[in-house]
């Protein structure tokens, strides 16, 4: 919701940071555990835990399962970060397009 909300509003400070929260979020966490964790957990389900093969079969799902988590994690803990700057940007009074020009006229003011 917070993404397709940046994209009417474009305009405003932040939006491209939650935009790209949103993405990252979708993409990183929730398309991973769809497409990668869930059908490792059903292929771990059907394994007879009393036959000869299920300890490689185990041992095989510890570590994709392990490898996707901290891909899942990661881009979690990256799509926060971005939803912080987005919020803050979006919730700042200060304009941050047209510091600089204020500063340098004020620079310009005090060297005169």
């Amino acid at each position: 919701m917070l993404g397709i909300n940046s994209l009417f509003r474009w305009e405003k400070p932040g939006a491209g940071y939650l935009l790209a929260g949103s993405l990252l979020y979708l993409i990183g966490t929730i398309i991973v555990t769809i497409a990668c964790n869930v059908p490792l957990n059903d292929a771990l389900a059907a394994v007879d835990p009393s036959s000869a093969d299920a300890g490689r079969v185990w041992t095989d799902y510890l570590k994709k399962w392990t490898a996707w988590n901290h891909l899942r994690t990661g881009a979690a803990l990256a799509a926060a970060a971005l939803f912080i700057v987005g919020l803050c940007r979006a919730a700042s009074p200060f304009d941050f397009s047209s510091s600089q020009s204020v500063v340098a006229s004020d620079v310009h003011n005090i060297t005169a």
